[in-house]
């Protein structure tokens, strides 16, 4: 059906797939260790440079972002940078002031601090310091067992819910992701994978594992490190951590810019009028224009000391979650 409709896939594609595993990439974060994947995919990229970039700019000790514009002013910088997946690196390396925009670049420690350097001197179209101051169908799940072992995932068909070519296959729809992948198909090229931007996370905390997350939706990546900063940064309860508000997916100039979103009702309008004041004008979607801009997390925790899990599900989808003894 792929074929008769124009595509490239064959059978012989499905046969010689083989699944990967490798290990997890590892970034510290305020005393803990976060699990994420590792490369090929570019997740865990995302997410470690992220997060890095979060901690120079104490992203955590400014603050809840509901209330403190600095923080998520920072927040709001720091995952935005997810943006260089989506470029070849040469133009990521222009963006990000001429540091080396490769996936395996970003993954280190020494290219945050690099960049870091580069944002406060100005000199990354991704993000930039404060102004000074003269005055698609997708699925999270994240489980834990009786011993405290935790897993993460998210599998997704990456487009529109069911996508829009009407193919289907013995009543098995095929989506259609690639039909607004083919600049990064034709960068990856034939017989290599295309990068993987979910982030599904494990927290570790002096080695074991105290909390697990999963993420889909448009602005996942901001709404997974918002809910880090608050999980692990803040302290919080996952509760909290999860329900408290982010920014979402940004919105991007020709240049790369990137302009804060967030949803009416979410933040305090003084607090937007401060953020716009150290340098962004914040977007302010309704519900319904903006369902694609949002992040969705889920996750559970672990308490070891009380003998305890805690599961949250997404309070906009129609997710659940369930803890038993």
């Amino acid at each position: 059906a792929v074929r008769a409709d124009g595509g490239k896939m064959s059978l012989d594609d499905l046969a010689a797939y083989r699944p990967r595993w490798s290990a997890a990439m590892r970034v510290s974060y305020r005393g803990h260790e976060v699990c994420a994947p590792a490369l090929p995919a570019h997740g865990g990229v995302s997410l470690a440079e992220a997060l890095r970039i979060a901690e120079r700019a104490d992203v955590a000790g400014r603050g809840p972002i509901t209330s403190s514009a600095e923080a998520f002013h920072w927040l709001h910088q720091a995952s935005s940078l997810f943006v260089l997946n989506h470029v070849a690196p040469e133009v990521g390396a222009a963006m990000i002031g001429g540091a080396d925009a490769s996936p395996a670049a970003r993954a280190t420690e020494e290219h945050a601090e690099r960049l870091w350097k580069r944002i406060e001197a100005g000199r990354c179209l991704v993000a930039r310091p404060p102004a000074g101051d003269d005055s698609k169908h997708s699925d999270g799940i994240v489980a834990v067992d009786a011993r405290g072992n935790v897993a993460a995932m998210v599998h997704t068909i990456n487009t529109s819910a069911w996508g829009d070519t009407g193919l289907f296959v013995d009543g098995v729809s095929i989506p259609d992701s690639a039909s607004f992948q083919q600049d990064l198909v034709a960068r990856t090229g034939p017989g290599r994978r295309l990068p993987n931007p979910t982030e599904p996370l494990i927290v570790l905390a002096d080695g074991v594992p105290v909390a697990a997350l999963a993420s889909i939706g448009g602005g996942l990546h901001q709404a997974t490190v918002g809910a880090l900063v608050n999980l692990v940064g803040h302290g919080l309860a996952i509760d909290e951590a999860l329900g408290a508000p982010t920014p979402h997916l940004p919105s991007f100039s020709a240049l790369g810019g990137a302009r804060p979103r967030v949803f009416e009702g979410e933040f305090d309008a003084a607090l937007l009028e401060r953020v716009g004041e150290l340098g962004f004008d914040v977007e302010v979607l309704s519900v319904a224009e903006g369902a694609g801009a949002r992040g969705y997390v889920v996750g559970a925790s672990v308490d070891r000391a009380a003998g305890t899990a805690t599961a949250i599900g997404a309070r906009l989808l129609n997710g659940r979650a369930m803890a038993t003894d």
